[in-house]
Order: structure tokens, then C-alpha cells, then sequence
């Protein structure tokens, strides 16, 4: 099984399957999105997925079936939030410019920030008496951060504070829901499912709760579910997804690539 960007396209899925029967002579293949196999980690079949690592995607999901037109993805992600960080870290005299010293913005980044549950009030106690937010890693000697550790990640519920015109991951949600069919969307807004790597932010699935209330009616329940392994969700989901027995009969064996060849590729669609 291979996880895949949802960005793949089916020349490039060609390639890998060209890459995989006639090199490496493999026996079967399938090839499942990263989305996908976060939901199936959460043993679900209907659902939102907000991932939000490299990039962000929001995937709804309603019985097992994507429902293209609420599919939103945006080029921001924990790649933005470094460099962000990084900004703040300058006016510590500490700058990373190198592709290797940018894995030390990212540990910084994972060790020192944290979502703001009230970030106006949050703020204004910062400029106010900075101490108590000051924070301290051991990063090729000692590094503190204070404001940066709170605003760098507000951009996502924020956009404007990061300088971009994009929409936030609540509204991202919001426009997710609203493409899904109408019978289904209360069902959408009690399995809203997170994974990716900047999920893990201390703080991040309450705000997300938080926001996503005040952009709906009172009588629609919302619920975000957060696992403690959604680090690694799309390996828990690959583990899930193997165990099916309708998992062996997605998959594309040597013999249907020699005779299809591309055209085996709609055994895949399925995942």
C-alpha cells in the first residue's frame, strides 16, 4: 500500500505503478490518499478531515465517498508557521537560513508554541508584562521566545495577522459543509477529524471547537475529535484499511497492469 498526496495526479500514479510492476516485479499495489487513511485511523466513514501539516486539506467524506466540491486546500501550513517563527526568533538575534538550521525552527516551533484561546486578551497581557509568557528551549544553547509563541500559529485562525487574504481553517470547514449534501451535514459537523503534525499544538482542537460554535446555529452540535496518534494517522489508517476484506479487491495485481495498463486505475478510485 502506498499513501499518497491527494495532489497526484494519474500520469504520476502511472509512473509509480509503471515504476513498481516492470522494476521492482511487485505482486499488487494500491494507493490511497493521506486523507483517506486519516479518516479510516479514526474508524469512520463520514466525516470532515482538517489536515493541516505541510499544507492544509479539508476532505469531507460521506460514506466512504469524497464529495469533490467541498474538497479546499491551501498552500499555507506548518512550512508557513516556521518561517513565521523564524521571524520572531531574528529579534532574538537567532536566525535559520539554511535547510537544515529551518529544522531547528520547526523543533522551536514544536516545543515552544501553543494556540491562544483568547489571543486579543492573550496580547495585550504579553505587551504588558512579557514574563509570563516567556519560554525557554535548549536549541544550540538557551532560546526563549514570548509573543511569537502565541501569534506565529493565530494565523490560521487569523489569516490576516500572517499579511495573507485566504480564508481560515474554521471557515475552510464552514465551506466544506455547506458543499455536502443537506441530510448529511449535521452528521459532518459531529465528526470533524484532525491530523497533521501542527494539530498537536498545544490548544489547537479546543480553539478549533470554540470557533467553529460561533459560526454556527445553537442547535447544531459540533464535535472535533482529536487522536493521540494523529501524528501518525495515516499509518494507523493504513494498518485499518489492510484488515478489510474489501481491501484485496482494490487492489491492482501485475497481471490487470499488463493487460489495462492505465486503465486499472479506476480500481483504485475507490480509496
Amino acid at each position: 500500500m502506498l499513501s499518497q498526496p491527494s495532489s497526484f495526479t494519474d500520469v504520476i500514479k502511472s509512473k509509480f505503478l509503471a515504476i513498481l510492476f516492470d522494476q521492482l516485479e511487485v505482486r499488487s499495489v494500491a494507493m490511497v490518499t493521506q486523507t483517506m487513511l486519516s479518516l479510516y485511523s479514526y474508524n469512520a466513514t463520514t466525516g470532515v478531515v482538517l489536515d493541516v501539516g505541510e499544507k492544509i486539506e479539508v476532505l469531507p467524506v460521506v460514506n466512504g465517498y469524497v464529495v469533490e466540491g467541498g474538497v479546499m486546500r491551501l498552500p499555507l501550513g506548518g512550512q508557513r508557521l516556521c518561517e513565521v517563527m523564524n521571524s520572531y526568533l531574528i529579534n532574538r538575534k537567532v536566525r535559520f537560513a539554511s535547510n537544515a538550521e529551518f529544522l531547528l525552527a520547526r523543533y522551536a516551533v514544536e516545543k515552544l508554541c501553543f494556540v491562544s484561546m483568547d489571543y486579543t486578551d492573550d496580547h495585550e497581557q504579553c505587551l504588558e508584562s512579557s514574563q509570563d509568557f516567556k519560554s525557554t528551549v535548549p536549541l544550540l544553547g538557551p532560546l526563549t521566545s514570548d509573543l511569537g509563541r502565541f501569534k506565529s500559529p493565530e494565523g490560521f485562525f487569523n489569516p490576516e495577522i500572517w499579511g495573507v487574504d485566504n480564508d481560515s481553517v474554521q471557515k475552510l470547514v464552514l465551506r466544506s459543509i455547506g458543499q455536502c449534501p443537506i441530510d448529511s451535514r449535521r452528521q459532518m459537523w459531529r465528526n470533524i477529524y484532525l491530523t497533521g503534525g501542527v494539530t498537536m499544538l498545544p490548544n489547537f482542537k479546543e480553539r478549533l471547537q470554540l470557533e467553529l460554535n460561533r459560526l454556527t446555529p445553537d442547535n447544531v452540535v459540533v464535535q472535533v475529535h482529536a487522536s493521540w496518534f494523529r501524528y501518525h494517522s495515516s499509518y494507523v489508517g493504513a494498518c485499518v484499511l489492510a484488515n478489510l476484506e474489501s481491501f484485496q479487491r482494490s487492489c491492482v495485481n501485475r497481471e490487470e497492469w499488463m493487460s489495462l495498463g492505465d486503465g486499472c486505475l479506476k480500481k483504485m478510485s475507490g480509496y
